[in-house]
């Protein structure tokens, strides 16, 4: 190349700042990149500090989810013994009541019986003839 075409080049890129502003073009490249990866980083430090929160958060879940089914196998067991004593009091009753009605209506009838025979007897009784009056 010729020394004049350098020299008019030169003059040219000089006093418009085209030089300039290549070479600050060049050194903030790298320090841009280093800002892209620096923000990149940033952003993977806390995406990896928010999956460490939720992986720990996760964990406690499924180990209180077990603590509550344990409890729930337990008070289902005990419903069900309370049921089966629930069936054996109901019945237990129902024999009861049945039985006081047997007895009561035998106890009823015979008490029935000597009221009549009293009132015969007497010849209170309406409806049938005094045998007996004093």
């Amino acid at each position: 190349m010729d020394f004049e075409i350098v020299k008019d080049l030169l003059m040219f890129l000089l006093p418009g700042g085209a030089i300039g502003s290549i070479v600050t073009w060049f050194a903030t490249k790298k320090e841009r990149k280093v800002d892209v990866l620096s923000k990149l980083q940033e952003s993977i430090d806390l995406l990896t500090k928010k999956y460490t929160e939720a992986l720990d958060e996760n964990v406690q879940l499924k180990a209180d989810n077990a603590k509550l089914l344990a409890n729930q196998k337990s008070l289902e067991q005990k419903i069900d013994e309370l049921n089966l004593k629930i069936d054996i009091l109901t019945e237990q009753l129902k024999t009861k009541k049945q039985n006081e009605k047997s007895n009561s209506g035998t106890h009823n009838s015979r008490s029935a019986r000597r009221n009549d025979a009293h009132e015969r007897v007497r010849g209170t009784k309406t409806g049938s003839p005094a045998k007996f009056r004093v």
